[in-house]
């Protein structure tokens, strides 16, 4: 008990560390708000009181790094006054002032974002954020930047509080607490948290998707998965889309353990089918403005690429061209500290500090990983799930390769990184974990001084 004191106590002092600074009551009232509805789900998720103190300890922990990083990004930005990173933002946050700032109401914002639907493409991004900055505009001291930035950050909190529910079907509590910790501090979701941009929430979806794939077949989690569907598809079409290989794969995986489920799979299969059709006729101009996007981001990336060593892998045969783009994307960005520069200020170091400690982890958790498989034993003694759930992995980096980079890709990352710890834990002894850890080494400095070798002959 005193353990989950002594985090609840890190937690209030952090809060009360940045509301000093800031003097922000839209602050106070967010991150407490965050804190109690963060305990409301692990509640929830809890299946008893061993489970509960260590989700709690989970949130007290992670909770107050992410918000504290979020004001650390907050101050770059004021230090820089811009969007120092991924610029994009800009758009977002302006069209989110503009909708608070036009709306009268709580309804007027719905009305816009989901009937009028004046952005089109992420009315559900603008519902999220243009309520919270409607509240904190117009009955707290004001909606920021920070404001915003804090609500994404609370999405990824949640991600990793649904990543250690799903580590215990696998492995022991304590264990799963150790390796949930060291994915939301050294994965690209810490990296990723405090931006002003949709893909966390997005994350958080999947990841619950992906939670619910674990529990056991009833109507309740059945409807559940064509919500997130409907609700993900508001946020970013394609995603959404996606989205509905998950509840077929939920019945599937229980219809060999339940006798009704096994005798009415055909027929939810078929509604699952005709549900499909209905949302993509029906979203039909949503679907052309997402493929104009994404032909957009296509444009954009190749432009970026330039003659660079992205563009050669672009160039490569059909099949070798997407094999090379989907494992480049897992070890990207190369060389991990390419984004460290002593020359920019604080803030960039601080960036590219953290872009080199998540390229060096995720590389070495996919590489390790990759080379497990090519074990005979270890691809015997894995279950279907797995395999299952690697199938959707890559499949889901084969429907991004047009435009692939972590930010789209981030969704599927607390999948891969559950394939990683099972594989460690159930099935390496400690020789073969330093075999493959060793492997996984030398690719990746083999990787990076081709690529450095590469880069200064292009």
């Amino acid at each position: 008990m005193a353990f989950k004191s002594n985090k609840f106590i890190i937690t209030a002092l952090v809060g009360i560390f940045i509301f000093l600074l800031t003097l922000s009551s839209s602050f106070l009232f967010y991150y407490l708000l965050f804190i109690v509805l963060g305990r409301i789900i692990c509640w929830k998720l809890a299946s008893n009181k061993d489970e509960k103190k260590i989700l709690l300890n989970l949130l007290y922990v992670v909770l107050p790094f992410y918000i504290l990083f979020s004001f650390i990004i907050y101050q770059g930005y004021l230090l820089e006054n811009r969007f120092f990173i991924f610029s994009d933002q800009s758009f977002f946050y302006s069209n989110i002032e503009e909708l608070v700032s036009t709306s009268n109401s709580f309804y007027d914002v719905f009305k816009k974002t989901m009937i009028e639907r004046i952005h089109y493409d992420y009315e559900g991004y603008f519902l999220l954020a243009g309520t919270a900055g409607y509240f904190a505009e117009y009955y707290l001291d004001g909606n920021n930047i920070f404001i915003q930035s804090i609500l994404v950050s609370s999405f990824s909190v949640l991600i990793n509080i649904y990543l250690i529910k799903i580590l215990c079907f696998y492995i022991p509590r304590k264990k799963a607490y150790k390796y949930t910790l060291l994915f939301a501090f050294c994965s690209p979701i810490l990296y990723y948290s405090p931006w002003v941009l949709r893909d966390m929430p997005i994350a958080l979806f999947y990841t619950i998707a992906f939670y619910l794939i674990h529990k056991k077949w009833n109507i309740i989690n059945f409807f559940t998965f064509i919500g997130l569907i409907l609700i993900t598809m508001q946020f970013r079409t394609e995603h959404g889309l996606f989205l509905l290989v998950f509840p077929m794969i939920y019945t599937y995986l229980n219809k060999q353990k339940n006798y009704f489920i096994n005798k009415i799979w055909p027929i939810i299969f078929s509604i699952t089918s005709v549900i499909f059709i209905y949302i993509f006729v029906l979203l039909i101009p949503q679907i052309e403005k997402s493929i104009k996007t994404v032909e957009r981001y296509n444009k954009f990336t190749n432009e970026s690429l330039n003659d660079g060593f992205g563009s050669k892998l672009y160039s490569l045969p059909p099949v070798i061209k997407e094999f090379a783009l989907m494992v480049n994307s897992q070890i990207t960005p190369l060389p991990p500290w390419v984004n460290l520069n002593l020359d920019y200020s604080w803030i960039s170091l601080v960036m590219g500090l953290l872009t080199f400690i998540f390229a060096v982890f995720w590389s070495k958790v996919f590489l390790v990983t990759f080379f497990s498989f090519f074990n005979k034993s270890i691809r015997k003694k894995t279950p279907k799930i797995i395999y299952i759930l690697l199938g959707i992995f890559f499949l889901f980096l084969l429907a991004n390769v047009s435009n692939i980079n972590v930010r789209r890709l981030i969704a599927v990352y607390p999948i891969f990184f559950l394939i990683y710890v099972y594989i460690k834990e159930s099935n390496f002894q400690n020789y073969f974990y330093k075999k493959y850890n060793q492997h996984a080494n030398l690719v990746y400095l083999t990787l990076i001084i081709l690529y450095i070798s590469i880069k200064s002959i292009l």
